[in-house]
C-alpha cells in the first residue's frame, strides 16, 4: 500500500491510538472518493491499523486531492487538523478541519475557502511549482505558527491567532 501523509493524534482518544492516512490506491471505482483523500484509523495495537474510515474528501472547488499534515491539535473546541488540497492547477492550498475531541472520526468544521495559498515567488516557483505544504507547527503564546515547505525548495512560516483560526472554523459547521 502506498501510504501518505501518515500522521499520528498526540495523545490516545479511548484508549486507542488515532491516525490519519492517504492511501494512494484507495480512489476511484469502488471507494467512496474518487480522488486521493483522508482516512482514519484507531487501534490499540500501534503496529495494526486495519479499520480505515474515510474521513475528509475534496469537497470544493480549490480541492482535488486533499492530505493531511501536522499532527491535530488539541483545543476546547476540537482536534485542529490542517489539511492540504492540490487544485486543478496543480497548487497546493491549505484548509482545516475540527474533529470531535471524543470521537475523531467526525468532523464538526471545514473551512470552505483556502486559509493559505502559494503566492511569494519562493512558493509559486521551485522544484514544484505551487506548493505550500505544511511541516510542522506550535502554539506560543496564543499564536499558531505554520512551518511549511515553499515551492519544494525553502521553508516558510505562516502564523495566526489561535483563537481567531478556531473562531473562523466555528462559524463553518460540517452540516
Amino acid at each position: 500500500l502506498d501510504e501518505r501523509d501518515v500522521v499520528i493524534f498526540p495523545e490516545t482518544i479511548g484508549g486507542k491510538w488515532v491516525t490519519l492516512h492517504r492511501p494512494m490506491q484507495w480512489h476511484g471505482k469502488g471507494f467512496p472518493s474518487e480522488q486521493p483523500a483522508i482516512w482514519i484509523a484507531a487501534t490499540d495495537d500501534v503496529l495494526g491499523w486495519k479499520q480505515l474510515k474515510l474521513l475528509a474528501k475534496a469537497e470544493f472547488e480549490w480541492e482535488k486531492k486533499v492530505g493531511a499534515n501536522n499532527p491535530p491539535l488539541r483545543t476546547p473546541h476540537g482536534w485542529l487538523q490542517i489539511y492540504h488540497a492540490v487544485g486543478p492547477d496543480k497548487h497546493y492550498r491549505l484548509g482545516a478541519l475540527l474533529l470531535d475531541l471524543q470521537d475523531p472520526f467526525k468532523v464538526t468544521h471545514r473551512t470552505r475557502r483556502p486559509i493559505y495559498e502559494p503566492v511569494a515567488d519562493w512558493e509559486t516557483k521551485g522544484l514544484y511549482n505551487g506548493v505550500c505544504f505544511p511541516c510542522g507547527h506550535a502554539v506560543l503564546n496564543g499564536v499558531y505558527h505554520l512551518y511549511y515547505g515553499g515551492g519544494d525548495v525553502v521553508c516558510g512560516l505562516a502564523t495566526a491567532s489561535l483563537d481567531d483560526l478556531v473562531d473562523a472554523l466555528l462559524k463553518q459547521p460540517v452540516v
